[in-house]
């Protein structure tokens, strides 16, 4: 007899014997013989005692929670060899033998059976309940609570843009669709579960993001009325005091050292934040307030990204800025573009309203300040002319002697003292002598000279770098200027003291400081004769003569006043005009531009020299001799406001280049604070600051965004060839043609017209923005809910195959 392997009406495999040699048709006939006889009621009896037996659960909740359980088994069983797995099967089995609640099993259709069975059973259960019982939301709850299926939520974590969901949200359904059992179609297992894997992941793609962005508008139209209940209460204006310090603060900025014009503008952008209940960015509000103190405000305002620095929104902008647009009646353009080529202007025109424009060529500017500052000397040098006139013309007292023996007394004395005696130099050693020996003059005419001598000497010695001989000089010039004159000559014999003050103050042609004069012996015309000499007494017959018909007579004498004394006139003429010479003399050593204007230098280099590359103090000292010259102060104004210009823009001749603020800011530092102070108002010099400050914002580039910003153009060229292709191609596309390709273009161009205008109102999108976020804690708990909704794409996925 031989034995054959059938499968059975009922599924099951059978062994038949049948003789040798039978026929396939013998075996069939055989076995439905067998099958059909009482006789064979007893082993398909016995197969049917031998099914798994297994608890089928009673709720939907607890066969969700079975459901992961199921599936593993069913992988780990075709998983492992056929040895472990028939000594798992050998071990469950025992189990069961022992009473414990564990299904018998036998192989991979052992556990197949096992879960047909269970799944067969709870629907039974369900229907008998319910003939229409409906989706079971009990099953999907108990699959969403079994933390194996959250193997691949992590996928979804941190996840924000759409994109970023789908793709996180496919990942999990895909892992959570494979712990779903095969029930229905287990000969083609591994067909199956590839079905559950495309399934869950489509599934979970779709609702993750769904349930994402759905569950985000709810959370914030919820925060939008809790917010709306917030504002109605009124806000003080000291809490938007605080607000605005808190905001400045935050930048490293002290609100009381914060100019007015930023102050200003930081807190009406803090009053409309606070009303409209919007994130208030302190950086942003900072850098909007400087576009706007520089003039940068409505068609030349910030742009988002300039305004907040973000990277990626920086690096989009300046990539869109390079699409050229169809904007219909205004023609073929780009507004970007627009922003940022008026913001470049706008920046020149700081320079502009400053005096840049009024600026000469270098010659013509050097030779107006040139002879503006020889026009501020010549009534100075010319009072220093009037001055010496006069005393050279004071005969008399010019030849009045000086006390020779004191001034050679304190001079030598003076040296000795301060022992600066070996320090003089020969040839004023050789002239103190002189004087001592009386070998030279020594009047108030000779004191002049000399003390030219010795002023000449000390300058000499000072450029020379000899402190001490110096020193010594000055010692001798002191002595000199203390030195008296010398004691006057007896008054005439025979004239009293009184007659001799009298005669001093006698009014002369008008001038009331006339010299001494003795009075003659002779009789005056009608007058009895003078007293004798040696007379004490005043003759009573004397008279001193009136003043001259049409004078006016001067001031009665008072009793016991002294003459006037000529030297002492003519010295004290010539000490002031000496001291006159001295100071405008210091007043060229400490102005080096008048000095080079008086010793005629060359114009060309002249702003570059005396005002550019100045010494701050020389500069200050040029403005003090040019306070009376408004048109010079204002080329040399003009001419520092065109030397940042052009360090801005280079030799801009279109007036269309990019503000270079490295340049600039480097050049700015050059001049330093102090000397913009001597040209220009604290207000000016802020503009001017913050002028560098906003083309940094504008031009260059976050490092974030390097490699994001596509600054070759290349990028923009290649969206503009694409869209000018793109028409093009699809119009060769029988019955797609025209209409794909305007619906193309458009779209395209919409997407970045929009994003664009976002760009251009950074106010109104960030407000919008901020409408829109919803806070941290919220956003937290709101993305440990994103997995749920790939587990359930992947749950319902999974089981559709079924």
């Amino acid at each position: 007899m031989a034995k054959f392997r059938i499968t059975g009406p009922d599924g099951a495999s059978y062994e038949i014997t049948a003789p040798d040699g039978a026929s396939e048709q013998d075996v069939l006939a055989y076995a439905k013989q067998n099958f059909a006889s009482p006789k064979a009621a007893a082993p398909a009896a016995a197969a049917a005692s031998a099914a798994p037996k297994v608890e089928v659960p009673s709720s939907g909740l607890a066969m969700g929670l079975r459901d992961p359980v199921d599936a593993g088994a069913q992988l780990l069983r075709r998983a492992v060899p056929d040895g472990v797995g028939q000594a798992i099967d050998n071990f469950g089995n025992w189990l069961a033998d022992k009473g414990l609640p564990v299904a018998r099993s036998d192989g991979v259709q052992g556990v197949d059976a096992i879960v047909k069975g269970v799944n067969k059973g709870y629907d039974a259960q369900r229907k008998a309940e319910n003939p229409n019982p409906g989706f079971d939301w009990a099953r999907l709850g108990g699959n969403l609570a079994n933390p194996a299926n959250y193997v691949g939520g992590g996928m979804v974590k941190g996840a924000t843009t759409v994109g970023k969901l789908a793709l996180g949200g496919a990942g999990a359904g895909a892992l959570s669709a494979l712990m779903q059992p095969v029930v229905d179609n287990t000969e083609n297992f591994w067909g199956a579960k590839a079905g559950q894997a495309m399934l869950g992941a489509a599934a979970g793609a779709v609702l993750t993001p769904a349930m994402a962005k759905g569950t985000e508008a709810v959370a914030k139209g919820v925060q939008s009325v809790r917010d709306a209940g917030r504002r109605a209460v009124p806000v003080t204006p000291e809490g938007i005091t605080i607000r605005v310090n808190n905001a400045l603060q935050s930048q490293g900025l002290n609100p009381s050292d914060v100019p007015d014009t930023i102050l200003q503008s930081v807190r009406r952008q803090v009053e409309e934040a606070t009303t409209a209940g919007a994130r208030m960015d302190p950086a942003a509000m900072v850098r909007r307030a400087q576009f706007e103190a520089v003039g940068l405000t409505n068609d030349a305002a910030p742009t988002l990204g300039q305004m907040t620095r973000d990277p990626m929104q920086f690096a989009n902008e300046k990539n869109l800025s390079g699409v050229r647009l169809d904007r219909g009646a205004r023609g073929i353009g780009n507004d970007l573009a627009d922003r940022f080529q008026t913001q470049n202007q706008r920046l020149g025109e700081v320079f502009d309203t400053l005096g840049a424009t009024q600026a000469t060529d270098s010659v013509t500017a050097g030779q107006t300040l040139m002879n503006a500052l020889r026009a501020a000397d010549e009534p100075v040098r010319a009072n220093v002319d009037l001055l010496y006139t006069t005393a050279r013309g004071m005969t008399a007292g010019r030849a009045a002697d000086l006390e020779r023996a004191t001034f050679s007394q304190n001079a030598n004395r003076a040296l000795d003292e301060g022992m600066f005696g070996a320090f003089l130099p020969a040839d004023v050693r050789t002239l103190l002598n002189q004087i001592s020996e009386g070998k030279t003059p020594f009047n108030v005419d000779a004191a002049v000279q000399i003390d030219t001598l010795l002023s000449q000497a000390q300058r000499r010695a000072e450029r020379g770098g000899d402190a001490a001989a110096a020193r010594a000089v000055g010692v001798v010039r002191d002595a000199l200027h203390g030195t008296p004159l010398a004691a006057q000559a007896p008054a005439a014999a025979g004239m009293v003291d009184d007659v001799a003050r009298a005669a001093g103050d006698v009014v002369d042609e008008g001038v009331t400081d006339a010299a001494f004069r003795e009075a003659s012996r002779a009789a005056l015309p009608g007058q009895a004769a003078p007293p004798t000499s040696g007379s004490r007494a005043l003759a009573p017959d004397f008279e001193f003569p009136l003043p001259r018909q049409g004078t006016t007579p001067g001031p009665a004498v008072p009793p016991g006043a002294a003459p006037i004394d000529e030297g002492a006139s003519a010295r004290a003429a010539f000490d002031q005009a000496r001291r006159a010479a001295r100071d405008r003399f210091a007043t060229i050593e400490a102005t080096p531009a008048l000095k080079a204007a008086l010793d005629s230098e060359a114009p060309d280099s002249f702003v570059r020299s005396f005002i550019l590359n100045a010494d701050v103090r020389d500069v200050q000292s040029m403005r003090n001799v040019l306070q009376n010259s408004p048109e010079a102060l204002g080329q040399a104004r003009a001419q520092i406001a065109d030397h940042l210009k052009r360090a801005a823009f280079g030799a801009n001749a279109s007036g269309d280049k990019a503000f270079t603020a490295e340049r600039y800011l480097n050049t700015l530092r050059a001049l330093g604070p102090e000397k913009l102070q001597v040209f220009f108002t604290p207000a000016e010099i802020l503009r001017l600051n913050l002028a560098g400050k906003v083309a940094s914002d504008i031009n260059s580039i976050p490092a974030g965004a390097k490699y994001g910003t596509n600054s070759s153009g290349t990028g923009a060229a290649v969206m503009n060839l694409l869209s000018s292709l793109g028409g093009r191609v699809l119009d060769k596309i029988p019955g797609v043609g025209q209409v794909a390709g305007l619906i193309s273009d458009k779209a395209g161009a919409m997407r970045t017209e929009r994003a664009i205008n976002e760009a251009l109102s950074p106010a109104a999108q960030q407000a919008a923005q901020s409408a829109r976020e919803l806070s941290p804690e919220v956003a937290r708990a709101l993305q440990l809910l994103f997995p749920a909704s790939g587990v359930a794409g992947g749950v319902l996925g999974g089981a559709s195959i079924n």
